[in-house]
């Protein structure tokens, strides 16, 4: 391996890196986020459940569906879930959302 070629896999690892921490720094952003909603830490099975949705849904309607629990005054799991699940079944996107509002 050439210098050259080293140097170029250390540039596409530092690149990778980056990107990997700014993911971790997101997802944790969601869980802060929840737990200052909800004023509380997040249980072992919210923690899973929301690893869940991070998992499965886009970030984005992730938030929008808190966002709509807390405008209807519904904050708990259950309702974010189905409020995923519904708009998963509808083919709802961020898109979608971000144009009704």
């Amino acid at each position: 391996m050439t210098f050259a070629e080293f140097e170029q896999k250390y540039k596409d690892f530092d690149v990778m890196t980056a990107s990997f921490e700014d993911e971790l720094s997101y997802r944790q952003d969601q869980f802060d986020m929840f737990e200052t909603e909800f004023k509380r830490p997040l249980s072992q099975k919210e923690s899973e459940m929301l690893s869940e949705w991070i998992a499965t849904y886009e970030l984005k309607l992730i938030e929008y569906a808190l966002r709509e629990a807390i405008i209807y005054d519904k904050i708990a799991f259950p309702y974010i879930d189905t409020i995923l699940r519904n708009w998963k079944d509808k083919g709802y996107t961020v898109r979608m959302y971000e144009e009704k509002q």
